[in-house]
């Protein structure tokens, strides 16, 4: 399979995973939304508010799980690029995007259906952009750092003092949040400044082994020309 990128912030969010080894201080699962991990596709779109959404396939996941080596796994699922209610804010500030990655689960026959009917939520992330707004970006980082620790208590990791995973919350059932930065070129000169908050689960590196594995199966099956 031809290996591109995909899911970059996937990437980064999972790696993070490698790094928590402090004991969780926030009693409680750590949600998007209220939605529960491993939701069916169908599911979430029933309780997820915003209806203007736009999807698309992913051509790979690569990830690293717990320090490993990044792992790439083929078409195993797909993406959704939504917003908020017109007027909906987030922590006080607009949220320029938000993304839902689903996963397909195997079947009956142990074969990777790949169809909504068989997606599952595994990670969601809110985008703020903050333009080439420096200043803005600097206080909303600290802002949303002081709130995320108001909710989760002590922050249980903190892999970077610049740009990347900046702080990582841990919860219940092997959830995490993580607040994430990234600094960008313009074409024509200067840089712009996003913050994201990711949601997800640790259970989620064994949705991607299980349809990874499915994938393979099928593959095995396969004897054209032979």
């Amino acid at each position: 399979m031809k290996k591109i990128s995909f899911a970059v912030l996937l990437f980064v969010f999972v790696c993070l995973c490698g790094v928590v080894t402090a004991e969780a201080v926030y009693e409680k699962p750590i949600l998007f939304r209220g939605i529960e991990w491993g939701t069916a596709y169908n599911e979430v779109v029933e309780t997820y508010p915003n209806k203007n959404q736009s999807e698309w396939e992913p051509s790979g996941i690569d990830a690293a799980f717990y320090g490993g080596e990044a792992v790439h796994y083929g078409k195993v699922g797909f993406r959704v690029r939504s917003g908020l209610p017109q007027g909906v804010t987030v922590a006080g500030y607009d949220v320029n995007d938000i993304y839902l990655n689903f996963v397909y689960t195997p079947d009956e026959t142990g074969r990777l259906a790949k169809d909504k009917d068989h997606a599952v939520l595994c990670l969601a992330e809110y985008e703020f952009d903050f333009g080439s707004k420096k200043e803005s970006y600097d206080a909303a980082l600290e802002d949303l750092t002081n709130k995320l620790t108001l909710l989760y208590g002590d922050i249980d990791n903190q892999p970077s003092s610049g740009y990347g995973t900046r702080a990582v919350w841990k919860g219940a059932e092997g959830t995490l949040v993580s607040l994430n930065c990234r600094r960008g070129s313009y074409l024509n000169g200067g840089y712009y400044y996003r913050i994201y908050i990711n949601y997800s689960f640790e259970g989620m590196e064994t949705l991607l082994q299980d349809a990874k594995k499915a994938l393979d199966m099928e593959f095995s099956f396969i004897t054209d020309g032979l």
